[in-house]
């Protein structure tokens, strides 16, 4: 009887542990699911918002190019600036007889017409609208449309080595603009998402995350600082805009790796606000130029030049007569290694902050001579396209 009631407790025992167990693990993981599924509904409610927020402000764009029909080749989506591009654009000849043939097009049955479409981002009150360049690029008509209006836009200007342009519709529309954030103080991993009208379908919203910042080097434009993306992104997609979760535009959607594939480009917005406030002011947008050939550090110069094995930066190969360079004192075998505050890896990185510089203003380049590190002033001058 003594043994049978010890077994009897220890049972007891056993079977409270093994209940509190389960019980107590069960609450945990429900609570944890909880948790998780609230955190879910509280980024699916954000993104709900950013898509409201943001319709108002996003328009269709649509380009028709009238193209000589001797082409051989009618193009189609690049494998790299899929987004909005269709067709080969051949601007018709200059001067007097090229206006003439220009008007006589429409009823010559040696040309055709070329329609392609993509996006763009109200920018403010007065009828600006941000998109790609290549969008519009040689279109003899450009048509927006977006909710409440719809007619014929101007093209204000366009910047190639960014593949921005900038239209303007006429006054009288009640325009909603976008709110622009600040896109130097993006992290890989942060969600963001796409508005726009890939294939036609108006109004298209996609979510994805930050894969990487500062993509250079990819042979899309000359002035690449590319925000990647996984964020779907198609044909018509071009010149709408990259979203944080407070439904402020951080970059404008120019390209993707391949169709389909989850690997886009965005332009990031600071510089997109820069170059349209430029455009805005002249039509044009001014580069910057200090006047000097660079090359890639390689281990044989690195070891001519008394840097250190690895060294990163631009090794200054020559500087221009009567240059800023030359002026501030750079010179033949200088290694710059910081520009404007910001660490050169490379001639790429060097040449597109230096792209970014506005004419008149006075920037500290950081160099390496004879492996000692000295800082010297340089006044940034007007150039279209420097070297360096």
């Amino acid at each position: 009887m003594k043994y049978t009631t010890r077994w009897f407790l220890l049972g007891c025992v056993a079977g409270f542990v093994v209940a509190l167990f389960f019980f107590g693990t069960g609450a945990y993981q429900g609570a944890g699911a909880g948790g998780a599924g609230q955190r879910r509904a509280g980024v699916s409610g954000s993104f709900v918002e950013v898509a409201r927020s943001i319709a108002p402000s996003v328009v269709r764009v649509n380009a028709l190019t009238l193209v000589w029909n001797d082409q051989s080749d009618r193009g189609g989506d690049s494998a790299l600036f899929g987004p909005g591009s269709s067709g080969s654009r051949t601007k018709q000849p200059p001067g007097l007889m090229g206006r003439l043939k220009k008007l006589l097009m429409r009823s010559y049955d040696r040309t055709y017409r070329v329609e392609s479409s993509g996006s763009g981002v109200v920018i403010n009150k007065r009828g600006y609208i941000l998109t790609n360049n290549h969008v519009v690029d040689g279109a003899d008509l450009v048509t927006v449309e977006g909710i409440g209006f719809k007619g014929e836009a101007k093209i204000v200007g366009k910047d190639a080595m960014t593949d921005l342009a900038l239209l303007k519709i006429p006054l009288g529309h009640d325009l909603t603009p976008a709110v622009f954030g600040d896109s130097s103080r993006l992290t890989p991993g942060q969600w963001v998402s796409a508005y726009g009208n890939p294939y036609n379908f108006d109004r298209s919203f996609t979510v994805g995350v930050i894969s990487a910042l500062k993509r250079r080097g990819l042979g899309l434009v000359d002035l690449e600082d590319f925000i990647q993306t996984d964020v779907k992104i198609f044909p018509g997609n071009s010149g709408g805009p990259l979203l944080d979760l407070s439904g402020k535009v951080i970059g404008i959607n120019t390209a993707v790796f391949s169709p389909g594939s989850c690997v886009g480009f965005a332009i990031p917005s600071k510089l997109a606000k820069r170059v349209a406030m430029e455009l805005i002011r002249s039509g044009f947008v001014q580069r910057g130029r200090i006047g000097l050939k660079v090359s890639v550090i390689t281990r044989d110069l690195a070891k001519a030049f008394n840097a250190s094995k690895g060294q990163k930066g631009a090794l200054i190969v020559e500087t221009m007569p009567d240059s800023p360079a030359r002026a501030a004192g750079l010179a033949r075998g200088d290694i710059i290694i910081s520009y404007d505050n910001t660490m050169v890896t490379d001639p790429d990185t060097l040449r597109t902050l230096v792209l970014k510089s506005r004419a008149g203003e006075t920037v500290t380049v950081k160099v390496l001579r004879d492996g000692k590190p000295i800082s010297v002033s340089v006044t940034v001058t007007i150039g279209g396209y420097p070297s360096g």
